[in-house]
């Protein structure tokens, strides 16, 4: 058995170091890129990861023209960002897929949800090998709506899945934090939903060292705060240890929608406020010790109006990179919104920020360091492509520039 895992722990850093020796002579051409991908109606871009090959899997939506139904598109591209295949998931009526994640074994997992399976919308979970090939897709849930807005690879080689139910008999009231783990094959190996008679939504989670996770979301507390940033920490079968509350005591909403380890320890987290009272969110940051307790936290200004979604990634510096929407009301008429990139250190501090002007209309939605420190980029255009809306994929170096051209 050692033997066999001393295998395929060399076959992945073989595959993940690949790019590494091909750089040793100078960067690909066309070293920081932008790239689109879709239909000539509308696609978008949700979630994307770096590849063993040094290229990158995303994932996304088509819309179809004539009946507007919706299915999970996944695109595969080499490391200059040229596509290398297509793939779509779906039934007769809607899916979507938020997240996606290269698996230890090269081939993908894939989560978000379907109405074409059940009586309302569903968790829907699609596993493909590594040429996106189906092995196998499957729905969890009830009468009423659940939706995956994540999923990881645990260090067992099974899946957990968070997201939201609001399924009489899985949840507590109203929207609940969906929490599932499921093995290799997608059977449910136990299933938790988190919350009371507020709405509670989970965006994100963590494997920590002991086995347990951190899930990170929202509590509604409505008239009385708001939204607040939501973070639980379970056992390793989903069992709560501690939960914890993040936010203004005012009637404003802070989101939590990412969260990663932080160096040297503790975890960031990545959310959206509007507690400045603006009218518009700003990306906040948070750094946690293992406990949860705040050690700091960060608010910062876009130019111009910000929207409700800003996650983070983490950097090799020990910082973070942070990712989101923004309205320039300096340079683009109209009010268009443009992707928007922060990098922080790991203090917090702002070391700079760049906003990606587009002629029309651009969302910046996910975010991955590469191993070469490079950052990709994912979220939907309408300044670039041919359709309605397209997948964007941007290859950026570490300080955030590229080349349109390359």
């Amino acid at each position: 058995m050692k033997k066999i895992y001393t295998i395929v722990l060399m076959s992945f850093l073989v595959l993940s170091c690949e790019r590494l020796v091909k750089f040793i002579n100078g960067p690909p051409v066309g070293h920081g890129f932008l790239r689109t991908f879709g239909t000539t109606f509308y696609d978008y871009g949700w979630g994307v990861d770096e590849t063993f090959d040094g290229g990158a899997i995303i994932v996304g939506v088509k819309e179809y023209r004539d009946d507007r139904t919706r299915d999970i598109l996944l695109v595969k591209v080499d490391e200059d960002g040229f596509g290398l295949w297509e793939k779509s998931f779906g039934g007769p009526d809607n899916e979507e897929a938020y997240a996606v994640k290269q698996c230890m074994n090269g081939g993908y997992i894939l989560a978000g949800y379907s109405n074409s399976y059940g009586a309302a919308s569903e968790v829907y979970v699609v596993k493909t090998d590594s040429y996106g090939k189906l092995e196998w897709d499957k729905t969890y849930g009830g009468p009423n709506l659940d939706r995956a807005y994540e999923i990881i690879e645990t260090h067992d080689g099974h899946f957990i899945i968070v997201g939201v139910t609001n399924s009489p008999g899985i949840s507590h009231g109203n929207d609940d934090i969906w929490l599932q783990k499921i093995d290799g094959q997608g059977n449910t190996v136990w299933r938790n939903a988190y919350g009371e008679s507020n709405h509670e939504v989970g965006y994100d989670v963590v494997e920590l060292p002991d086995g347990g996770f951190l899930v990170l979301g929202y509590k509604n507390f409505y008239d009385v705060s708001g939204k607040d940033i939501y973070l639980i920490r379970t056992d390793s079968v989903g069992t709560i240890v501690w939960a914890k509350t993040y936010g203004s005591s005012m009637v404003f909403d802070e989101i939590g929608y990412s969260i990663h380890e932080a160096y040297p320890s503790g975890y960031l987290i990545c959310a959206s406020t509007n507690s400045r009272d603006n009218g518009w969110f700003d990306p906040q940051v948070i750094k946690i010790d293992y406990d949860g307790n705040m050690q700091w936290s960060a608010i910062y200004n876009g130019s111009g109006r910000s929207h409700t979604r800003w996650v983070a990634t983490p950097t090799y510096d020990g910082g973070a990179a942070i990712i989101g929407t923004t309205t320039y009301y300096h340079t683009n008429e109209g009010d268009n919104e443009d992707i928007y990139l922060i990098k922080i250190d790991q203090q917090g501090q702002e070391l700079w920020n760049i906003g990606f002007e587009g002629g029309d209309s651009d969302w910046g939605w996910s975010i991955v360091e590469t191993c070469i420190n490079d950052l990709l980029i994912v979220g939907s255009t309408k300044s670039y492509g041919r359709g309605l809306f397209d997948i964007i994929l941007m290859n950026t170096n570490e300080f955030g520039n590229y080349n349109l051209d390359g």
